[in-house]
C-alpha cells in the first residue's frame, strides 16, 4: 500500500478540477472498502493459518493483526495525493522532511518506552500524524489553486490586486478585451500589440508574467523596457501582485529583489532596460518586451538579432508598446 500515493500522482497531475472534484473521492472511499474488508478477512482467517502452517510462530499472530490495523489506515494516505500534486515544491520538501522526523522519533519513543508494542504503536502514531500533516490545504483551496492553474484569466480575475485612483486596492476586473488579450499571451507563442495609453495592457501583461512564473515551473521570464522606470513599474506590479496572492495560490519565493525574483519551483523573473546585450547568455522561456516602439532601430534590431536564436527552441515572445509617431 505504501507506494500507491506516489503511483497516483502523475495521473493526478493530469486531471482537471472538475474530474477530481467528481470522481477522486468516490475512488478512494470505494478502495479504502475493498482494504477493510480484506483485512477483516485476514483476521478472521490468519488464527487457523498460523496454526496450522506455522505454529512455532502463534506468538506473532497479534502483531500481525495490529499490523494490518495499520495497513487499513495507511489507505487513507492515498488521500493527501489531491494536495501533494497541486501545491509546491516547498509544501512536498516541507512534508517529506517532517514526516520521517516524525517517523523515527515515534518508532525509538515507542520501542524504548513499550518494546515490539510500542515499535507497531509508534509506527500507528506517525502515521496518522502524516495524514494529518498532509491536510494544510482544504479542498477548495486546492481546487481553486486547479482553477488558476488551469486558467490564466480566471487567475487574474481573482487574486491579481491592483490599485486604481478611483477605488484604491481592488481585484483585477478586466474587460472582455482584456480578458483576450491574456488568452492570445497564452495560446500563442509571438504576440505584437499596438494598443492606447491607460488601456490595462501593462497590467494585463504582469498579471499574465505572474501566472506563468507560478505555474510553469523552471521558466524564465524577462522583462525588457525602453526606460528602467518602465522595467521596475511592470515588476512593481508584479510584486504587488505576488503580496496580496493567498497562500495556497502564492508560490514560494528564494529571492525577491527590485530586479528580480525567483520562485522555488525554479523560475524567476528578471527585468532590465532594453539593450544591445540584454538578455544575452540567458535561457528564455518568456520574453515581454514594454513600449518596444521607443527603443531606438539600431537597438532594436540587435537585441532582437542577438535574443531570438533562444526563442527559437521553444520560448515565447510579448510585444506590447503605445504608438510612437
Amino acid at each position: 500500500l505504501r507506494p500507491l500515493s506516489t503511483i497516483a500522482l502523475p495521473k493526478l497531475s493530469e486531471k482537471d478540477h472538475h474530474t477530481i472534484k467528481t470522481g477522486l473521492s468516490q475512488k478512494l472511499f470505494r478502495f479504502l472498502g475493498l482494504t477493510t474488508l480484506w483485512g477483516l478477512l485476514y483476521i478472521a482467517i490468519a488464527p487457523f493459518v498460523y496454526k496450522t502452517l506455522f505454529p512455532q510462530y502463534i506468538d506473532s499472530l497479534r502483531y500481525s493483526m495490529l499490523y494490518i490495523v495499520f495497513a487499513i489506515i495507511s489507505t487513507l494516505g492515498t488521500l493527501p495525493v489531491t494536495a501533494l500534486f497541486a501545491s509546491r515544491s516547498k509544501k512536498i520538501f516541507k512534508f517529506n522532511i517532517i514526516n520521517p522526523i516524525v517517523n523515527i522519533l515515534c518508532i525509538l519513543l515507542g520501542g524504548y518506552t513499550f518494546g515490539i508494542w510500542g515499535v507497531i504503536i509508534g509506527r500507528i502514531t506517525a502515521g496518522l500524524f502524516s495524514l494529518l500533516l498532509s491536510f494544510e490545504f482544504t479542498q477548495e483551496q486546492i481546487l481553486e489553486f486547479v482553477k488558476c492553474k488551469d486558467d490564466p484569466v480566471y487567475f487574474a480575475k481573482n487574486y491579481v490586486k491592483i490599485v486604481t485612483l478611483d477605488h484604491g486596492l481592488q481585484t483585477f476586473q478586466p474587460y472582455h478585451f482584456q480578458e483576450k488579450l491574456i488568452n492570445n499571451f497564452h495560446k500563442h507563442r509571438f504576440n505584437i500589440c499596438k494598443m492606447p495609453r491607460q488601456t490595462g495592457k501593462s497590467t494585463s501583461a504582469a498579471g499574465y508574467l505572474l501566472w506563468y512564473a507560478m505555474f510553469v515551473p523552471d521558466s524564465t521570464i524577462l522583462i525588457a523596457a525602453h526606460k528602467y522606470t518602465g522595467a521596475q513599474e511592470i515588476m512593481q506590479r508584479i510584486r504587488y501582485a505576488y503580496e496580496l496572492c493567498p497562500d495556497h495560490i502564492r508560490a514560494g519565493s528564494t529571492s525577491y529583489n527590485k530586479g528580480s525574483i525567483e520562485f522555488d519551483n525554479g523560475s524567476r523573473i528578471v527585468s532590465q532596460t532594453t539593450t544591445e546585450t540584454t538578455g544575452r547568455g540567458m535561457s528564455i522561456s518568456l520574453l515581454y518586451c514594454d513600449e518596444f516602439a521607443f527603443v531606438r532601430p539600431t537597438i532594436a534590431k540587435e537585441f532582437w538579432t542577438s535574443i531570438s536564436p533562444t526563442l527559437a527552441t521553444g520560448g515565447k515572445a510579448i510585444i506590447t508598446s503605445t504608438p510612437n509617431s
